[in-house]
């Protein structure tokens, strides 16, 4: 064999091992270059001129956003409710509601039949008080094991979303991988293991265009704790990642009943929301992070 087939066969080797490196970071069925956005957290009177203010923001951009309630917390906020109702019935943007537990529970310390009775809870409340029945689930504190998948799936949800660190995959749509898995891959708040500390926008920018580069998509994570003004109470009992642990979700927040809108982290959003568009990236609920 002379030199320059020899040289010929290392360079189509060279190109076969480059392309199925990169096929297998970009999922299949997720080269379209969108970025969602989830509101964690959102429930009755917690930060509530938070979460109206953060989701005024997105109608006026004419973004779209996607919603995770707590189910057993949500419905008697009257004045949240009604707002919730109303952008909703804009239809675009697109106001997408998804389940994010009854009480914000780690999901792994329950049973799988635990799991879907709170996943089914959920639904029936969100249902019950917006008219909509969700397709995502928000997964508190960004956790699941296998149970949980099998929960959603009796349950008819199609997609789940953690964050990237703690989901084994497969990351996008897969043929038989139902529910789809769709984690955060970027965040607007600097998670120092404290506090939620709102971050420049250029920040979150960077950590969306690294996602879409490797998954094809970014999915960014947002509090309303974030956009408040109160950053000097310690979330540690919050994030909770030990199944042996314990913790009581309205104990926490109660301690934000003062809070009020952080409006220099409001237009931080808003600039991310423009530098995205400008980047020529489209803004799609979860629901919609298919090509």
């Amino acid at each position: 064999m002379n030199e320059g087939v020899t040289a010929f066969l290392v360079l189509v080797l060279l190109l076969f091992i480059n392309f199925s490196i990169f096929s297998y970071s970009l999922p299949q069925g997720n080269s379209c270059q969108c970025v969602a956005f989830r509101l964690d957290d959102v429930q009755d009177h917690y930060l509530s001129e938070v979460n109206m203010q953060i989701m005024k923001v997105f109608q006026e951009k004419n973004a779209s956003l996607n919603l995770g309630i707590v189910g057993d917390l949500f419905g008697q906020d009257e004045r949240l409710v009604s707002f919730i109702r109303d952008q909703m019935n804009n239809k675009n943007p697109e106001l997408a509601v998804s389940n994010h537990g009854w009480n914000h529970e780690d999901f792994r310390r329950l049973s799988k039949d635990n799991q879907s009775l709170l996943i089914k809870a959920t639904n029936k409340k969100i249902n019950e008080s917006l008219g909509v029945r969700p397709s995502v689930f928000i997964a508190p504190f960004d956790v699941f094991n296998n149970d949980t998948l099998i929960a959603l799936k009796e349950n008819g949800l199609k997609y789940i979303s953690s964050i990237i660190y703690y989901d084994p995959g497969p990351i996008g749509i897969l043929e038989d991988a139902m529910p789809y898995h769709f984690p955060s891959t970027a965040t607007t708040s600097d998670d120092n293991g404290t506090y939620w500390i709102g971050i420049p926008h250029q920040n979150t920018s960077t950590q969306i265009e690294n996602s879409i580069l490797k998954y094809g998509f970014a999915v960014v994570e947002m509090h309303p704790y974030e956009y408040s003004t109160k950053h000097n109470y310690s979330y540690k009992p919050f994030n909770i990642t030990d199944i042996r642990g314990t913790f009581s979700y309205r104990d926490f927040i109660k301690n934000w009943d003062k809070a009020r809108i952080d409006w220099m982290q409001i237009r931080e959003l808003e600039l991310l929301i423009d530098e995205i568009r400008d980047k020529g990236y489209k803004i799609v609920p979860i629901e919609k992070l298919i090509s």
